[in-house]
């Protein structure tokens, strides 16, 4: 960051602010008005939205997506990582974690004039706000070993996804690659989530579901009637009616390998987290 030719990294580093929007900072867009100038038609219809009329429900955006894109547009905000996240192409839905989507995805620039009436393994990838995303380079093996766990679950569109883009590109198919590699996008990505610890509990509930849960866009968590709800929604408790035992000591080990085996803490320190995350949904269930 300091650009001095002795400072150099592998990798690329992208911060997730996994705390819910209210409490997110973000930059002022120089110039709101343009967001409605480029993403609706004179008569207010949302132009990503309309495009896409003629295509299969599996290929057109959801409620929440299309009420997220009137959202941004008339806000004053430019877009940050959730929000590519949650207008993501209905194409790129089984990708439905955060953390995954953000390590093997890079939205790009911005297209104006784009023909979705081709087959779906050769129309790129057009986000809710008009943008290109590609695969990163880096990102094609994790991206791909996802891809698998979740065709093998049965997700809608993954199945295709595997067998028409990502087995292809894979195979060294020059056209599929040319369509949906960004190719200058080389170093793996560290993904860091927001220093949110047990000891705020609500704080702590929202971090976990933003970065360990599975789920189509955040809107759709924050429209339950509670967080338990929100919990089984984004799949970390299989039934959040009947959260047992079992259930916490799963979540309790996911967040310590997955995330607190990675914090600068003490020993000490780490098991006063730990006790603290084991205390923190028996209170809420």
């Amino acid at each position: 960051s300091l650009k001095f030719d002795y400072f150099t990294t592998t990798v690329t580093f992208v911060h997730l602010q996994t705390v819910s929007p209210e409490n997110r900072s973000g930059i002022v867009h120089n110039y709101p008005a343009n967001k409605a100038k480029y993403l609706t038609d004179s008569d207010g219809t949302l132009l990503p939205v309309s495009r896409r009329a003629h295509l299969p429900p599996t290929r057109q955006f959801t409620n929440s997506q299309i009420l997220l894109i009137r959202d941004y547009i008339s806000s004053l905000y430019c877009k940050d990582h959730f929000t590519s996240f949650n207008l993501r192409p209905p194409e790129l839905m089984p990708f439905d974690t955060i953390e995954i989507y953000t390590k093997c995805f890079i939205v790009t620039t911005f297209v104006k004039d784009f023909n979705l009436n081709v087959p779906f393994n050769e129309c790129i990838w057009i986000n809710g706000l008009g943008r290109r995303v590609q695969l990163r380079l880096s990102g094609v093996t994790k991206a791909v070993e996802f891809l698998t766990v979740q065709a093998n679950n049965r997700v809608p569109l993954a199945f295709d996804l595997l067998t028409q883009i990502f087995h292809p590109i894979v195979a060294g198919d020059h056209e599929r690659t040319k369509l949906f590699i960004n190719k200058s996008c080389t170093k793996p990505v560290i993904v860091v989530f927001s220093n949110v610890t047990p000891f705020q509990t609500e704080k702590f509930l929202i971090h976990m579901m933003l970065s360990m849960g599975k789920f189509e866009t955040e809107l759709d968590l924050y429209s339950t009637s509670c967080l338990l709800e929100s919990f089984g929604l984004c799949k970390l408790v299989p039934d959040w009616r009947n959260i047992t035992v079992a259930d916490i000591k799963n979540l309790r080990r996911r967040y310590l390998m997955e995330q607190l085996y990675h914090y600068a803490v003490s020993t000490r320190q780490m098991e006063r987290m730990l006790q603290a995350a084991d205390s923190v949904l028996p209170m809420y269930s």
